[in-house]
């Protein structure tokens, strides 16, 4: 069976309350159709809220890369909010190195208008 190694990548910038925000972390995956794959990650935050992920997956079509947000944003002792993102099919490409990062910042504390549950 032929398949192709494509990659994806994202920088993400967290924001809670307008401010960066380290208690989150973001993972790489890809929707399968039986089962969804790991690509990359998790990630956390470094002090300006920035994160940088990647990864690369063999599929015979193009593959579903997505962000796994998990985050504390204004949850303190509470569990964490996770929900997820796709990464825009303009940001894959083939081969094992990503050539072009998704740029996305997420204010924490305001639902995206592009996230969806997990």
């Amino acid at each position: 069976m032929l398949r192709f190694m494509q990659s994806a990548g994202a920088t993400v910038t967290f924001r809670c309350n307008d401010r960066p925000f380290t208690n989150a972390k973001v993972r790489l995956d890809e929707a399968e159709f039986f089962v969804d794959g790991w690509m990359g990650g998790p990630v956390k935050p470094d002090r300006f809220g920035v994160a940088k992920v990647h990864g690369s997956a063999a599929e015979i079509t193009q593959i579903d890369p997505y962000l796994r947000i998990t985050h504390w944003c204004n949850r303190s002792g509470m569990s964490p909010i996770q929900f997820c993102i796709d990464i825009p099919p303009q940001f894959i490409n083939y081969g094992r190195e990503v050539k072009r990062y998704w740029h996305i910042r997420l204010e924490l504390s305001k639902k995206h208008p592009k996230q969806r549950n997990c």
